[in-house]
Order: structure tokens, then C-alpha cells, then sequence
């Protein structure tokens, strides 16, 4: 796999401006505060061919195509490049009696405040259970991964509860104070400030009711589900939807390539697009096979570009059933 230049600075835009998934507010959790609202500052970081091209080079020699691995060396970029910030470590684990406690994600120091920051990244992409109820908000466990895998809840209370309180333990209070005193800033008794780093995606179901989840940025970025057997009408409404000319292009997004939208050239990169006939015979081929979810951008094509207007899921007929099972797991 190649790291596209252009995708790596779309990416970096996406991770520096996207908004969090969920605000530090309300009481359904009492770590709720260690949430992130703003994860970076508002100024804008440029960036030269050169730099990207380091960052590719890295990305190549690493070869480790984990999304959540990319993100995470997208993030430390940025950080490199925000001037208030000094002393960036990452990945630091932390060993007590023979055996892993954990590990930080990242440890910084922040000039603005003085202080050491640790912070736990996760960028995740959650499909609504429908409600059975028409209440105002939908709780955590009724957001689960696109395998039943994961949900909202269980990844929140993870980093809030576990992954945040890992400099309280005595053996990760050491190691902190003698990996700073190394930099000249030694950790303070209040410190690290605790900070939870949370974006992605949440995808609505399709004809079906789903609110929002507690404590929900009113900004977070949204897309839908639908199951393969509804597909033909949901591409009829999203066209009817946006009142376009002419069809969209739909493609296929590859796991790499879910975080910014798409804006790609027709010139050189058209190929993997597809109509909607096309898409709807390659999603029916796909659930036969007993394939997972697949994510994809319905896209607009303008002034030479293809432009996402929207994204959504196509899932199996099957998969709101064991969507629904995994989000009612204790």
C-alpha cells in the first residue's frame, strides 16, 4: 500500500479541525470532565511537500496499516507542529512486578499552561441501534462497531476509568517523574492534566429511529447505515435528498481512508467509482459472501473533482440482529 501525499494532508486538516464525538458534560459518568472538547488550537498549521513526504516515508517503513495506528501518528504530527508543545513521548509503557499495567499514549508539555498533559487518543465510527422508545437521547451501549465488536460505551469507559488513571498507579508515578527530570520540567504533584481524545463518526439508521447519544457535540460528523435490501431505495432518496444534477459516483473507501472526506482529481484518480447500479450489484455479491460492513462515499462530481456529500454503511440484512445482541452484552 502507498500513503497518498494528498490523502496524508487531508487527513491532517480532518484530524486538526473534526469535532469531538462527545462534550465533557452532563453526569453520566463522573470522569466525564477529562473529555476533550477542542483538541487542538485554532490556528492553522501548514504544511510543505517535504514534510509530507518525511511522513509518508515513515508511514511506508513502519508498514503497519491499523487505522487506529495512522491516526495516532497523525496526531503526534500535529502536536510536533503546535509551537506551544515540548517534550512529545508516546506509546510509554508502564511495568509493575514482571508484568504491563498499560501504556501512555502520549505525554507532552505544554508551555501555555506549564503543566505535563497525558492524553489517550481513539477515533472510532459507531453505528445507532435503533430506539424502541422515542426518547430525546440514546444511550452508549446502542452505538457498536461496524463488526459488533466494539461499542461507545465500553471504549469511553475504558479511557475515563483505565487508560486515564494509569498515572495514579505508584510504578507509572515513577516512571513519569524520571522520564521528565530528564527534560528539565520535572512532573509537578498535580500533574499529569488528564485529557480523553475522542473523534469519528456516528451513522444513523436508515428509515428507523435513532437519537442522538448522551452527551453528544451537536457538531459531531454523522452518516448512515443501511442494509443492503433497502440500498436501491436509500441511493434514490440521498440523489432526490441533495436535488443534484446528473448521478453520483459512489466509492468504496478503504479502512485507511475513513477519516476526511473525499476530494479526489478525475484526471488520475476516478478509478474504484461506481454507479449506483454498479455499487448495488458489487454490495449484493459482497453480503453473499458474508463479507463485513462496507463503508462508502457517495460523491459529486465538480469541476474536475469528486466531492463526498455523504457517507453511509451497507450492512447485511442480518447484522441489526447482532448489532442488537452485542449492544445489550453486559
Amino acid at each position: 500500500m502507498t500513503y497518498r501525499i494528498e490523502q496524508l494532508f487531508q487527513d491532517l486538516q480532518w484530524i486538526n479541525q473534526s469535532p469531538v464525538i462527545l462534550l465533557p458534560c452532563g453526569q453520566t459518568n463522573t470522569a466525564s470532565p477529562f473529555l476533550l472538547e477542542r483538541p487542538f488550537c485554532d490556528h492553522i498549521i501548514s504544511w510543505q511537500q517535504d514534510q509530507l513526504e518525511v511522513l509518508q516515508l515513515a508511514l511506508q517503513k513502519k508498514q503497519n496499516y491499523r487505522l487506529g495506528y495512522y491516526y495516532e501518528t497523525l496526531v503526534h504530527t500535529l502536536l510536533q507542529h503546535q509551537p506551544q508543545v515540548h517534550f512529545l513521548k508516546h506509546n510509554i509503557p508502564v511495568h509493575s512486578s514482571g508484568r504491563t499495567l498499560g501504556e501512555f499514549d502520549l505525554l507532552y508539555f505544554d508551555q501555555t499552561v506549564n503543566h505535563w498533559i497525558h492524553r489517550e487518543l481513539a477515533v472510532k465510527f459507531y453505528l445507532g441501534v435503533p430506539s424502541q422508545t422515542k426518547q430525546k437521547t440514546s444511550s452508549w451501549h446502542q452505538w457498536v462497531g461496524p463488526n459488533c465488536q466494539d461499542r461507545l460505551d465500553l471504549k469511553v469507559n475504558k479511557m475515563l476509568t483505565k487508560q486515564l488513571r494509569l498515572s495514579e498507579h505508584p510504578a507509572a508515578k515513577l516512571e513519569l517523574k524520571q522520564l521528565t527530570k530528564q527534560t528539565g520540567q520535572p512532573l509537578q504533584e498535580n500533574e499529569p492534566i488528564k485529557e480523553g481524545m475522542l473523534q469519528g463518526y456516528l451513522f444513523y439508521p436508515y428509515q428507523q429511529y435513532c437519537p442522538p447519544p448522551k452527551q453528544a457535540n451537536p457538531q459531531h460528523l454523522t452518516g448512515d447505515w443501511v442494509a443492503v435490501s433497502k440500498l436501491t431505495d436509500y441511493l434514490a432518496t440521498l440523489t432526490e435528498s441533495y436535488k443534484l444534477k446528473g448521478q453520483l459516483a459512489y466509492i468504496p473507501l478503504a479502512k485507511l481512508e475513513w477519516l476526511s472526506t473525499v476530494h479526489r482529481q478525475t484526471t488520475n484518480e476516478i478509478k474504484g467509482f461506481m454507479s449506483d447500479t454498479a455499487l448495488q450489484q458489487s454490495m449484493q455479491q459482497r453480503f453473499a459472501l458474508a463479507q463485513p460492513p462496507q463503508l462508502i462515499a457517495a460523491c459529486y462530481l465538480e469541476r474536475h473533482f469528486f466531492n463526498e456529500i455523504r457517507r453511509f454503511f451497507v450492512v447485511a440484512d442480518h447484522w441489526l440482529d447482532k448489532a442488537t445482541a452485542s449492544s445489550q452484552e453486559k
